[in-house]
């Protein structure tokens, strides 16, 4: 059930209801979840969930979820990512470029650090070893 006093704008379609089970339906919002409900489509939905949200959302706002996810967190499966990135893209060859990065060990990478470059660390990483004595 949604909280009591918050006022659900578009409930989630009941359609869409057993993409999320362990979510409960009413308290889902169709507009609040949007990217959620966008990327799980294209990741588990059948053909007729992902007709129900291309009609709902439109072909441009998916499309703006998709390259979101594409560009940042990949959160997609990679066959998902090639699927619906050859359909919106159309780039072979962008395309090509994803499936090399997904098969190599460069994915599992750290992309993001919280220690800078070149001078100037938040602190030493290297004073957590303790030295010989």
């Amino acid at each position: 059930m949604a909280k009591e006093g918050v006022e659900l704008e578009m409930p989630l379609l009941p359609e869409l209801a057993d993409l999320f089970p362990g979510y409960t339906p009413e308290s889902m919002d169709m507009e609040r979840s949007k990217k959620h409900i966008i990327l799980t489509a294209l990741a588990r939905g059948e053909w007729e969930q992902i007709i129900l949200i291309f009609n709902y959302y439109g072909h441009q706002e998916i499309k703006e979820v998709f390259l979101e996810d594409f560009y940042g967190l990949r959160t997609l499966p990679v066959k998902t990512s090639v699927l619906w990135g050859w359909y919106f893209l159309g780039d072979k060859e962008e395309i090509e470029e994803y499936k090399r990065w997904a098969l190599s060990e460069s994915k599992w990478c750290v992309r993001r650090s919280p220690y800078k470059k070149g001078d100037g660390f938040l602190f030493d990483p290297t004073s957590l070893y303790i030295s010989n004595l």
